[in-house]
């Protein structure tokens, strides 16, 4: 990055009250923030090749975006892997695209994608009269809505993009120019119906950088440039596919992931309580600056370069964006150093910061909650069934739809009302559960049962003889899978994985060293519990591939199983320094649990 910093605003570190109380309303729901984004734009493709061009260019996988409306993180690459510009891409039509992004990256994708451009029949260019408008926060949802379905706006004159630059839901808008105004009107007047508090993007622009922050959102020439491969940011786990075929710096985003870690990577740092880093609310820099956990002798040999900062009201903590080295980004690790001379103490943490909970866990919540309410309900207080249990039911299945239980749940509910239109809002939501689940016997079932009560038999016929079909169906599924007896069953599976054993222990004659051999040998050892053995196995494929943070939590696993808790404790330890250094979450939460659950034993 550039040899200047760049500082963010002029805010004592202590944020003045009503910022620090902004960011807390936002947080919980009763502000929201909107309006133009002019810092962000549109890149057109357009043209027959649009979709292959871009799909040998970039590094995850077009063609996988079928319908219009569909989108992905994507980016462009160079050679080495270095990112040359990150944007979110929209699928329009059959032969156009759209590609979301920071305006600041606009002219390196344009000129990075043009100078692949020969004989292909696409047009790219930036769409200068489209304007960005975001909407985040928990709201977002029902202000868009409320927004198509209560105003003269039409839903089908503008292009919506899932995107969140703050941790909570949010939504970007790709609307003419001609509009913005009449957008504005609307959103405040929705806002002031369901008295939140309207945040302004262009008038909180401290706000929308603290929210970006605690998200753990890098940003394009502050957290990241040209020089930074895309695996140091964490941004591949959304932006790469490795089964696309080839584009340019596969190779390294291959190599990568199958061999080694990043020397650095983008990590967090939580300052310990009365740690003020900055004199700023806000901070960004381009220098990196020298953290240590040992001594201040031996800071020329840490490679450590803190990006963003800042004063985080949700964490009521200084919090900052690092890239760390291996030695320094272990979770939980604690370090010690100083800034411009004032000692500091940091923990390193995963990013994000905060995130905000997903639309399918607060509608499992409500689902539990409605059925906790609805098992405790009494003939006296039965109008709780429509005032609360199905109000609950319904915003489940709009946050969402694909909540199987949620459907049969409300559908019985409402029978149980015995009406017209309870029964026909039942039958409704039994098809919308045979859609999504084609072999759910119950919803043909309740089918059955929901057109007999309205009369209408031949349905109920119908709804009875296609869950007579499925029932048979899973009978016989069901039968086929259970042909043996447990104990031949286990044999079986025992037989096979013994011969598995003999195939790895042939193999590994020829290459004793072989890691991929020797954890699956490990492995099988392991699913028989023949700990012994699979311990030698692991270790080898360790002493080999040192990074293959898998065999560490396995061997971890062996040792357990030998009660050999100390041992254990101590590969955890080593393991979980691997997968945090490679980003390798499943093993590296697996192996925190164990050895956590080890250290209280």
């Amino acid at each position: 990055m550039d040899s200047k910093s760049a500082i963010s605003g002029t805010l004592p570190a202590t944020l003045p009250v009503a910022l620090s109380e902004a960011v807390l309303a936002f947080r919980s729901g009763e502000a929201l923030l909107y309006g133009p984004t002019p810092d962000w734009g549109i890149i057109q493709l357009a043209g027959p090749d649009a979709f292959p061009f871009l799909q040998n260019r970039s590094c995850n996988d077009v063609l996988a975006l079928i319908n219009p409306g569909d989108s992905q993180e994507n980016g462009v690459l160079d050679r080495g892997g270095h990112i040359q510009g990150m944007f979110t891409v929209l699928r329009v039509d059959h032969e156009t695209l759209w590609l979301l992004s920071e305006k600041t990256q606009i002219p390196g994708i344009l000129n990075h994608l043009k100078k692949f451009l020969l004989l292909e029949k696409v047009r790219i260019e930036e769409l200068e009269s489209t304007v960005v408008f975001q909407i985040q926060g928990k709201a977002t949802a029902e202000i868009l809505t409320r927004l198509f379905e209560e105003t003269k706006i039409e839903a089908a004159s503008y292009y919506t993009i899932e995107k969140s630059l703050t941790g909570e839901e949010g939504r970007f808008l790709c609307v003419p120019a001609t509009q913005v105004s009449s957008l504005n009107h609307c959103i405040a007047g929705i806002l002031k119906t369901l008295k939140i508090t309207p945040l302004v993007v262009s008038e909180n622009p401290l706000l929308v950088q603290i929210t970006r922050i605690e998200a753990g959102i890098p940003r394009f020439g502050v957290d990241m440039n040209t020089e930074t491969l895309l695996p140091e940011t964490g941004l591949e786990t959304q932006a790469v596919s490795y089964t696309k075929g080839c584009y340019l710096g596969q190779e390294t985003i291959a190599r990568i992931k199958t061999y080694g870690a990043v020397q650095k990577a983008l990590m967090g740092l939580v300052f310990a309580e009365g740690c003020v880093p900055f004199p700023e609310t806000v901070f960004t820099a381009d220098e990196p600056l020298p953290l240590t956990d040992s001594t201040e002798s031996d800071m020329s040999k840490v490679n450590v370069h803190l990006t963003s900062a800042c004063f985080s009201p949700t964490l009521n903590r200084w919090i900052a964006l690092a890239y760390l080295n291996k030695t320094t980004r272990i979770p939980g690790k604690s370090l010690e150093f100083k800034i411009n001379n004032m000692p500091m103490s940091a923990t390193v943490t995963m990013l994000p910061f905060f995130r905000a909970e997903t639309r399918a866990e607060k509608a499992q919540q409500l689902l539990q909650a409605a059925l906790k309410q609805f098992a405790g309900l009494s003939s006296e207080n039965e109008d709780l069934l429509t005032n609360e249990v199905i109000p609950k039911l319904r915003e489940a299945l709009s946050l969402d739809p694909n909540l199987i239980d949620a459907y049969e749940a409300l559908g019985a509910i409402l029978a149980r009302l015995d009406t017209t239109e309870s029964y026909e809002e039942a039958i409704t939501l039994m098809h919308q559960l045979s859609e999504r689940d084609p072999d759910r016997i119950m919803a043909h079932t309740n089918l059955s049962v929901y057109y007999m009560k309205l009369g209408d038999k031949e349905r109920a016929e119908e709804e009875k003889a296609k869950a007579t079909v499925l029932a048979m169906r899973q009978k016989a599924k069901e039968a086929g899978l259970t042909l043996l007896s447990p104990e031949e069953e286990q044999r079986k599976k025992e037989a096979a994985t013994r011969q598995r054993i003999q195939l790895f222990l042939e193999a590994l004659q020829y290459r004793p060293e072989d890691p991929l051999g020797n954890f699956g040998l490990g492995s099988a050892y392991l699913e028989l519990n023949e700990f012994e053995n699979a311990i030698p196995a692991f270790q080898k494929t360790i002493a080999a591939q040192a990074t293959h943070s898998v065999a560490y939590l396995s061997l971890g696993k062996a040792f357990e199983g030998l009660n050999q808790l100390t041992e254990a404790e101590k590969i955890y330890v080593r393991g979980i320094e691997v997968a945090a250094q490679r980003r390798d979450l499943m093993p590296l939460e697996e192996m925190q649990r164990r050895l956590k659950a080890l250290e209280n034993h």
